[in-house]
């Protein structure tokens, strides 16, 4: 059986996050407090597949990397849809990273 998957959270276009899973960067078509939406196939990996993948904030002019434990909720033309396994605690270092660089310009 086949689970479902729909978020209900506020979805965001950043250009400062971009995703890699494996070896492999991937652009992030959107990003919400529940998952994120990644383009392009990801290689050996299906629907319910448990992984880490390493989402790369942009704070400062730098790419800082914030490994995330997710599972693929979905795969079709567009990509794939991970779900964050700890939602709330992935969301707030998210933010937190977006906000270092905000810091410095306040």
């Amino acid at each position: 059986m086949t689970e479902t998957f729909q978020t209900r959270s506020e979805r965001y276009d950043l250009d400062t996050v971009r995703a890699i899973v494996g070896s492999t960067k991937h652009a992030i078509l959107n990003v919400s407090t529940e998952g994120v939406l990644v383009q392009g196939e990801l290689l050996g990996i299906g629907e319910g597949d448990n992984l880490t993948l390493t989402l790369q904030v942009l704070v400062r002019d730098r790419w800082r990397p914030m490994p995330v434990e997710g599972r693929v909720v979905r795969v079709d033309d567009r990509g794939a849809a991970i779900h964050y396994r700890d939602a709330a605690r992935t969301w707030e270092r998210l933010l937190r990273r977006l906000g270092e660089g905000q810091a410095a310009t306040a």
